[in-house]
């Protein structure tokens, strides 16, 4: 039976209740109102047979409500959620992490078997040719291959072309063995999982290699018709390779890094913390923070148009190459604190507040 109820308030409910199907109620299910309340107002009679009907359908079935459900929900979520069941994967296309849990039927990334052997009319056959991700040799070096991306993206000017430094893709390259011949491929194989030693040492694939695959980046793999390159894939111009190993050596400071760039991207407004006060993410090293951390305050990113920025990186490489470091009130052009603080007393004072806010001469020469 379906019935309408119009939202003219509990009056107009209980008169349609009442109505329409109070005696289908009474009758179907044998659960009038009792004696004791025979002598009830007819609007709480009507309600309490209908509040009764409702109960009466409930208990046909399983409980809704008890010890066993809830034990069985609270096993569940602690299985859910062990060590071994829950993940942040890599995607080894476009280097983009993802939660994973083993028991979730829906994820944003999987695990996928990267190398396979299928016949030409698509039937699994260890005899045919070898497929990576669903991809041909070729295929594989159009969308993978590093020499396909050096030969794409790799002259940055006249003098510098990063063929000539191979040592930059030797953590993001991997071996594919096609039988005939061996392609290497540009990805991010840090979540690789295979229990062939060798095979990890070696950083070539083999049969039994699973690799993270978030679902943007097969899709368009799996794409039919013809298979295409993940606009996220690092292949795709994405790839920005390490940070300078001078960053963690000589322990930069932010405004040691604004003196030495050619221009910035960004206007970043942001507070600075007292050097000693507990502990400071900026006395932290890079990429290694152990727990989560609260701020109090504002941080706030305002990225500046591409085409400028284009424009100003052009034109340092000509006859307007800026004079690095930054120095002076050059350098205020980019940078200004504002510190509030009652120890105002001894100015030498303030510098345990803007310790990151110092340049180190040797070192703002170097980097410039």
């Amino acid at each position: 039976m379906h019935v309408y109820i119009n939202n003219a308030g509990p009056a107009s409910l209980r008169f349609q209740i009442g109505r329409f199907i109070f005696s289908s109620i009474a009758s179907g299910c044998g659960c009038g109102p009792p004696q004791s309340v025979r002598g009830l107002p007819v609007e709480e009679r009507l309600l309490g047979s209908y509040n009764e009907a409702i109960a009466e359908v409930v208990r046909q079935g399983a409980p809704l409500a008890s010890f066993s459900i809830d034990r069985r929900c609270l096993y569940n979520y602690t299985r859910a959620l062990r060590d071994d069941a829950v993940e942040s994967l890599m995607c080894f296309s476009c280097a983009r992490r993802f939660p994973f849990l083993a028991d979730r039927r829906s994820n944003d990334i999987s695990w996928e078997v990267v190398l396979g052997r299928v016949s030409a009319d698509g039937v699994d056959d260890v005899g045919q040719r070898t497929v990576f991700c669903n991809l041909g040799i070729e295929t594989t070096k159009a969308i993978y291959g590093l020499e396909t991306f050096i030969a794409k993206y790799g002259r940055v000017s006249d003098e510098v072309h990063l063929s000539n430094f191979r040592s930059e893709y030797e953590d993001w390259q991997l071996t594919i063995p096609f039988g005939h011949e061996d392609v290497k491929i540009l990805c991010c194989p840090e979540d690789c999982l295979c229990k062939d030693e060798a095979c990890m040492a070696s950083s070539t694939a083999c049969p039994r290699c699973c690799m993270p695959l978030c679902n943007e980046c097969k899709s368009y793999l799996h794409k039919k018709g013809k298979p295409a390159m993940p606009p996220v894939a690092l292949t795709n111009d994405m790839m920005v390779y390490y940070a300078p190993r001078e960053l963690y050596t000589m322990n930069v400071t932010v405004m040691e890094m604004i003196c030495a760039s050619v221009c910035l991207t960004s206007m970043i407004c942001f507070t600075l913390e007292a050097k000693f006060r507990k502990e400071n993410p900026f006395d932290t090293n890079v990429h290694m923070s152990r727990h989560r951390m609260g701020a109090r305050g504002n941080a706030t990113s305002f990225p500046l148009p591409w085409e400028e920025l284009l424009q100003e990186l052009r034109g340092s490489d000509g006859e307007n190459v800026p004079n690095l470091p930054w120095v002076g009130e050059e350098l205020s052009n980019f940078v200004s604190v504002l510190l509030k603080t009652s120890d105002d007393e001894d100015p030498k004072a303030l510098a345990k507040f803007v310790h990151q806010a110092r340049v180190r001469p040797r070192n703002g020469f170097r980097h410039g």
